[in-house]
């Protein structure tokens, strides 16, 4: 059904292609099918389709630096790329693609610190980030990089705790239970930590 939108949608782009809306439906396609890819394991596929989104997105948002939702979309894309290449091994660009996500992002919620889409994109943002670290770190034995991490992952989790502490965020929300998977990866940079300085 997604891939029959995408058709749909394309084809309407084709009839004008610098349409705001119609280029917002096709980045929106392709980044379920990214996302659909990703979980069927085809990180090829899934690298494709975001890329093709992230080009639009980027396009919209150089357009119109005042459109929110264009920088949004930017910042979002950014942060779910980041994912795909870490886990392909594309380090560099990862790290890269990763902290320009964070960076928009974090621009967006300083001008508006009372979006909670925003913030919590912030958090996705950190964590993106300090996957991409851990992946380094993994590799590298780095107790700096682990460090890093660690930090990144910190505030990721801090921004969501303080989400459901005001009642923004309900606590069985995916959030929230990413939360949980990010407080084990800080486990791990805690026991390498450890290790490094000889407690462990």
């Amino acid at each position: 059904l997604w891939s029959a939108a995408l058709a749909v949608d394309r084809a309407l782009l084709a009839e004008a292609p610098r349409h705001p809306a119609r280029t917002r439906a096709v980045m929106a396609d392709l980044g379920r099918l990214a996302i659909l890819r990703g979980m069927e394991g085809n990180l090829d596929a899934a690298l494709l389709l975001s890329g093709e989104a992230l080009v639009l997105a980027e396009r919209l948002a150089a357009e119109d630096p005042d459109d929110f939702e264009a920088q949004r979309s930017l910042a979002q894309l950014r942060n779910r790329r980041s994912v795909d290449l870490t886990e392909t091994g594309r380090l560099d660009e990862a790290e890269r693609t990763a902290r320009q996500g964070l960076a928009s992002i974090s621009a967006l919620f300083a001008a508006d610190p009372s979006n909670v889409t925003v913030e919590t994109l912030v958090a996705e943002g950190h964590e993106a980030v300090g996957q991409v670290l851990m992946a380094r770190a993994r590799a590298r034995g780095d107790a700096a990089l682990w460090q890093a991490a660690r930090n990144e992952l910190t505030a990721a989790v801090e921004i969501v705790e303080r989400l459901i502490a005001r009642g923004v965020l309900p606590k069985d929300l995916g959030e929230a239970q990413e939360a949980e998977v990010m407080r084990a990866l800080i486990s791990e940079c805690d026991r390498f930590l450890a290790a490094s300085n000889g407690t462990g």
